[in-house]
């Protein structure tokens, strides 16, 4: 936990209004996504972040309901976001998200 990738700040500032972007960070930041919070893994970490935010659309409710999910398990998150994939940065690309390297 307290890791979240630039590329995520950077989507969680484009896509939620700046008082709800700071909760979104927050809670971004102190959520366990367990055997992904070791920082060798921090681009699959970035993945469920983005997943996440995908889900949400910009609106603090879902992003709410999406980081719950998560909290149960991190892999559902991908399969919604249809990120499950080994085409998940294709994925992203096509619909305008950054990705993670």
């Amino acid at each position: 936990m307290g890791r979240l990738a630039a590329l995520v700040r950077a989507e969680v500032i484009e896509r939620f209004a700046s008082v709800d972007g700071h909760k979104v960070m927050s809670t971004l930041e102190t959520t366990a996504l367990p055997l992904i919070d070791d920082p060798s893994r921090d681009r699959e970490r970035a993945r469920v972040h983005l997943a996440i935010l995908k889900l949400s659309k910009g609106d603090l409710a879902e992003f709410r309901r999406a980081v719950d999910l998560a909290r149960r398990d991190w892999r559902d998150v991908l399969v919604a976001a249809g990120l499950a994939n080994g085409d998940w940065p294709d994925v992203l690309r096509r619909e305008g998200w950054r990705v993670p390297k």
